[in-house]
Order: structure tokens, then C-alpha cells, then sequence
């Protein structure tokens, strides 16, 4: 008798907890089922004519929105840098009755217009030397004369057919800074017994002078590459001074050519 309720009561408890346990199995389904799937709040319905709904979940909105921030901002700022081209270079060339040395920097819009600021150093053979300049035999060289110009210059650039060219024009005010050798006669030359200061027959000076000018380039480019070229140009400044009428070659670099 004792035997037989004990195994009774085992296979109460046997069955009371196998129910219990598939009673927690399906509740645990059941939060698991509705925490994934979509609530009603989040679910937008676009409703197209002709068409079937589109559902639109809340998850699709958050794929949406994080495709845009990843890729938006790239694309915006490529599209921006792409609208300016930026070089810098120098170079040198002659000029008339002298010699041209120069740097330049330049930046040209999408639409083709754009502002160079430019140089140069311009050497030339000075005219007005005495004529017994050389005779105290210490002199070599040739006196010269200089002329400097910083010029700011608007720019239109006419893009050719062959990406790897391009023609512009620029014109603009300069500053300019004459510097003319002037000459004095040494009164402490003494051509028999040299002595420091004493052996040159004329004392030579640079002052500076200033005055405003205007500068005028046409211009040839060649870009065989998006970052190197090269540039052809003739050009000149009209001032006060010394006007100036020259042909320059410049090595160029930086942002050259849009990307195509």
C-alpha cells in the first residue's frame, strides 16, 4: 500500500513540473514574438495609386537615415572641392633688354573665372653708366637695375577640347618697386695705394622708388598630368618706371584639372 502511493505521488510531481516548464517555455515564445515583431506606432503606410501598400518599418527609416549620414557629407564635399582648381609655381624667362624670374599662385572656379596673385623680379642692364666706370679696373660686372612687381590679377580661363590644356587671360593693378643704380664719384680713390673704400672710382647705390602699375597676361597651359604642368606666357606691366614686356615658362602643381 505504502509502495503504491509513492509512486503516485512521483508521478504527480513528474507531471506538475514537465506542465510548468511548457507553461514557461510558451510564455518566454510569446515576449520573445512580441518584442520582434514590428508595434503599430512604428509602422508607416504609403500607399501608392494602382499599387499595394508599402510597409515602411521603423528599422528601414533607421537604415535610410544611416545610409544619408554616411555617404551624404562624402558626396557633398567631393562635389565642392571639385568647383576650384588651385596651383602654384615659378619659373623664369626674358623680358625686354633683360631677364625674368617669377612665382605665381592662382585659383579658377567651376565657371571658369577665378584670380592669380603673381611676382616677379625683373633684371635689366643699367643705361645710364659713366663712361669711365670700369677704368679703376676693379669693376666686372655690368650695373643693373631692378624692377619688382606683386600683382592681383582677375583671370578668365577658356578650357580647349583636350583636357590636357587650357588658355587664359589675366589682368590686374601691381605694385611696383623700382630700384635704379645711381652712381657717385668716390672722393677717396686712390688707384696708387688701394686701401678699403678706396679702390672703386664711382660709389654705386639702389634706392627704391614705388608707384602703382597694371599687369596684362595671355597664357597657355599644358596639364599632362591632374597634379604637374607646365605654362607658356606672354605678358606685360605698364608703369611709370620701367614698363615691361616679357615671355615666361613656369613649372606649375597642385590641383590642375578636374577629375574626368
Amino acid at each position: 500500500m505504502m509502495l503504491t502511493l509513492m509512486k503516485t505521488e512521483t508521478c504527480l510531481k513528474t507531471h506538475c513540473f514537465s506542465h510548468v516548464l511548457t507553461l514557461l517555455l510558451s510564455e518566454c515564445a510569446t515576449i520573445i514574438l512580441s518584442a520582434a515583431a514590428p508595434d503599430s506606432s512604428d509602422i508607416l503606410i504609403n500607399r501608392q495609386e494602382g499599387g499595394a501598400p508599402i510597409i515602411i518599418t521603423h528599422e528601414r527609416l533607421q537604415d535610410v537615415a544611416f545610409n544619408y549620414l554616411n555617404f551624404e557629407p562624402d558626396s557633398l564635399a567631393k562635389d565642392t572641392l571639385t568647383k576650384w582648381l588651385a596651383q602654384g609655381g615659378f619659373g623664369g624667362g626674358i623680358c625686354f633688354k633683360g631677364s625674368i624670374w617669377g612665382l605665381n599662385y592662382t585659383m579658377i572656379s567651376s565657371n571658369n573665372w577665378g584670380a592669380s596673385c603673381r611676382f616677379y623680379w625683373n633684371i635689366f642692364k643699367s643705361q645710364n653708366v659713366p663712361s669711365d666706370y670700369y677704368d679703376d679696373g676693379a669693376r666686372t660686372f655690368a650695373p643693373k637695375d631692378y624692377v619688382n612687381t606683386l600683382s592681383l590679377n582677375l583671370l578668365k580661363a577658356f578650357p580647349t577640347r583636350n583636357i590636357t590644356s587650357r588658355v587664359s587671360v589675366e589682368a590686374g593693378p601691381a605694385l611696383v618697386i623700382y630700384r635704379q643704380a645711381e652712381f657717385e664719384l668716390n672722393p677717396y680713390y686712390t688707384p696708387d695705394y688701394p686701401m678699403p673704400g678706396s679702390i672703386y672710382l664711382y660709389y654705386k647705390s639702389h634706392p627704391r622708388k614705388f608707384t602703382a602699375g597694371g599687369t596684362l597676361m595671355a597664357k597657355y597651359e599644358y596639364l599632362p598630368s591632374h597634379s604637374v604642368g607646365f605654362e607658356f606666357g606672354m605678358f606685360t606691366n605698364i608703369n611709370s618706371f620701367q614698363t615691361i614686356i616679357g615671355f615666361e615658362v613656369s613649372l606649375i602643381f597642385g590641383r590642375l584639372r578636374k577629375n574626368k
